[in-house]
């Protein structure tokens, strides 16, 4: 069987993006395309320190061809942007950042499982129906 065909172009695309002048050609032989990819993979989000809504939808569609991943949740995708840039000035600037209330805490991680399940639910969909074997490979989140 084969992958869908928008995962299958996002693969090919970034294995060779990544790879077409620094690899052996013989590595990506077989299924070692797999390992390569999974590398590019495993690189790309370590290197993800700034998780806003645009690194976001860049991250899914470089890595599954998954395009606007932002769109499908439930939130507007600046709530995520805010979160993130208060968590910077915690990161940086430490006590002297401005102080989050506990109404805050609880709002943002209301967001953040929202925004985790929304998105797990929309990848869910998209292997679920972009690829020949009609299934995804873990069940839906619950409601």
């Amino acid at each position: 069987m084969q992958l869908g065909d928008s995962i299958q172009i996002q693969l090919k695309l970034a294995v060779h993006n990544e790879n077409v002048f620094k690899s052996d050609v013989l590595s990506l032989s077989g299924t070692g395309w797999r390992v390569v990819y999974a590398n590019i993979v495993r690189e790309k989000c370590k290197n993800l320190n700034t998780p806003k809504a645009d690194n976001l939808d860049m991250l899914f569609k470089q890595c599954l061809g998954l395009k606007d991943i932002s769109k499908t949740w439930s939130h507007s995708p600046t709530e995520i942007d805010s979160f993130v840039r208060r968590r910077g000035h915690i990161a940086h600037k430490g006590s002297e950042a401005p102080k989050v209330s506990k109404t805050d805490t609880v709002h943002f991680k209301a967001l953040i499982q929202k925004t985790i399940s929304d998105t797990d639910d929309a990848v869910y969909s998209f292997l679920k129906h972009d690829t020949p074997f009609g299934k995804a490979p873990w069940q839906k989140t619950a409601k």
